[in-house]
């Protein structure tokens, strides 16, 4: 009995020393989870942070990178020309960005706050106009250009084939202008004057090996001599080509057919050529605040270019303009091509040529817009151009 209870009394020591070691077990599992769960979340926090760190380094490179592409390189000040005028201004240089303000006026800004506060100002209406941007990498072609007879103009021709005309206050500025923006775009071709008479002689080149239009070859020796859409005064020119507009069909075999073009209009009719070169000659001999002329008008003015296109926007509202506020009478309108044929052939005062829309834009010889331009004397309507 004494044994049996020793014996009894040894195995519930065994068990409680057991059950007090499986407890033993439990706790420390317990805590080593915590350890781990602390140690995950500070491995957390820590990842956490340093991404913060590394996120908060990315935007201030950000923004330090939009500090300087914002940065104003040049500044001065220059008009933007179009057909619908010309609008003063100043243009900002930056980085990536040609920025045209309109209004100009204020000092130089050489960061991106006073810009902003320009544009703001423009947008608001307190300048005319609003800011026009043009990315630099944009550009394909950069033209030195003349505006009112001086060679103080930059054509910008863009990726997407639109084009931008600047003028500015010196042959000196122009030049700054052009060398920062090749500076800024290493892919940009720049035509100065003395590159455009080398690309003249290649357009001329592959025109004669029929490598281009006789069009397109036109459409550049237009641009390379100044001429631009942009601009009324200097708007390109495309030569007369037919003579015969009476005939019910065209004869293109014989050369009657077709106006001389090794002469300029004004010599084409030999008699009006005779009273062009008394003229000359008169002025010549007698007149001695005058400089001699042959003829007293020229090709290609914007009153001629408004009248050819006066029924196609915006030159309609450009004529009108020109006329205050209201169309020209509807005897001087252009309204049949066989009759502004004649003129340039008889009028001493009309030595006209045509524009590009003659070949290329048939839309603009209709009326499509049923303006109300008139009754001629005669009693016809003005209405479609008469072919």
């Amino acid at each position: 009995s004494q044994l049996m209870g020793a014996q009894s009394r040894n195995e519930g020591a065994v068990v409680m020393e057991a059950s007090g070691s499986e407890g033993s077990s439990e706790e420390e599992e317990e805590e080593d989870v915590k350890e781990e769960e602390e140690e995950s979340r500070d491995a957390q926090e820590a990842w956490v942070e340093e991404e913060g760190r590394r996120a908060g380094a990315g935007v201030a490179d950000r923004r330090q990178g939009s500090r300087l592409e914002r940065k104003v390189v040049l500044s001065v000040e220059c008009a933007l020309v179009n057909l619908k005028g010309t609008t003063a201004g100043r243009l900002d240089v930056l980085r990536s960005q040609l920025v045209f303000v309109p209004g100009g006026g204020g000092e130089e800004e050489n960061d991106s706050g006073g810009l902003e506060k320009e544009e703001r100002r423009a947008e608001g209406g307190e300048t005319r106009g609003r800011v026009r941007r043009w990315q630099v990498e944009l550009i394909q072609e950069l033209h030195y250009m003349r505006y009112l007879l001086q060679n103080t103009a930059l054509e910008l021709f863009m990726e997407d084939k639109s084009t931008v005309f600047l003028a500015f206050e010196g042959a000196e500025v122009v030049s700054a202008v052009a060398e920062q923006v090749a500076v800024l775009n290493p892919n940009l071709e720049v035509y100065s004057m003395r590159r455009k008479v080398e690309a003249a002689e290649r357009g001329m080149e592959r025109w004669r090996r029929r490598e281009c239009s006789t069009f397109d070859y036109l459409m550049l020796l237009n641009t390379l001599a100044s001429r631009t859409y942009n601009d009324p005064s200097q708007y390109p020119v495309f030569p007369w080509i037919l003579a015969d507009y009476s005939s019910a069909s065209l004869d293109l075999s014989n050369p009657g057919s077709f106006r001389d073009l090794s002469k300029p209009v004004g010599a084409l009719n030999a008699a009006r050529l005779k009273d062009f070169q008394a003229r000359y000659q008169f002025t010549r001999d007698h007149d001695t605040d005058t400089p001699p002329y042959h003829y007293g008008s020229h090709y290609s003015t914007p009153a001629l270019v408004l009248s050819y296109l006066i029924r196609i926007q915006p030159f309609t509202s450009l004529h009108k303009s020109l006329q205050n506020g209201k169309f020209d009478h509807a005897d001087r309108l252009f309204h049949s091509i066989p009759c502004s044929w004649t003129q340039c052939l008889q009028n001493m005062q009309d030595v006209r040529e045509l524009t590009p829309e003659f070949f290329y834009h048939a839309e603009f010889l209709k009326n499509v817009n049923s303006l109300n331009l008139g009754t001629r004397q005669d009693g016809a309507v003005v209405g479609d151009v008469l072919l």
